[in-house]
């Protein structure tokens, strides 16, 4: 299996704003980062390409880097949220009822590296072990939290 695919969009803050940190990405190492930046948070969200593997690991952890060298900085209200491939997903219950139990199972561990002002509603909502019958047993249940 290869490895699985993700993607960062980092929150951030530049005193020249979120044009100039795109300008300032298209120069360095990695150009393709400056190609997505916009304006969220404290006025800059960074979204990278999709990556994969130790060397995506390894980019990432050089265009982090070079953010801070360029003048970067985050406050309490940024944060960097990660997108996962999961092609292995599309039409798989065994494999999403495998995932949920996973997340039911370790959501209080997962909740420590969330803000607490993103736990309580929405996608960051608690979910019951209920859930899990919920996907087990229907076909068409991808939505409501219980």
């Amino acid at each position: 299996m290869s490895a699985r695919t993700f993607g960062i969009e980092v929150e951030c803050g530049h005193p020249d704003g979120y044009q100039d940190v795109a300008r300032r990405l298209r120069l360095g190492p990695h150009p393709a980062w400056g190609d997505s930046v916009g304006s969220d948070g404290s006025g800059v969200e960074v979204r990278s390409p999709i990556l994969s593997g130790a060397q995506g690991f390894k980019e990432l952890h050089d265009v982090l880097n070079y953010l801070i060298d360029e003048g970067c900085y985050v406050t309490r209200r940024d944060c960097m949220h990660v997108h996962h491939g999961g092609e292995d997903f599309v039409n798989n219950r065994p494999q999403i009822v495998k995932l949920v139990k996973s997340w039911v199972a370790n959501q209080q561990h997962i909740n420590t590296f969330v803000a607490p002002m993103r736990r309580g509603g929405g996608y960051g909502a608690p979910l019951s072990p209920a859930v899990i019958e919920l996907f087990e047993n229907d076909p068409s249940y991808y939505g409501s939290r219980s």
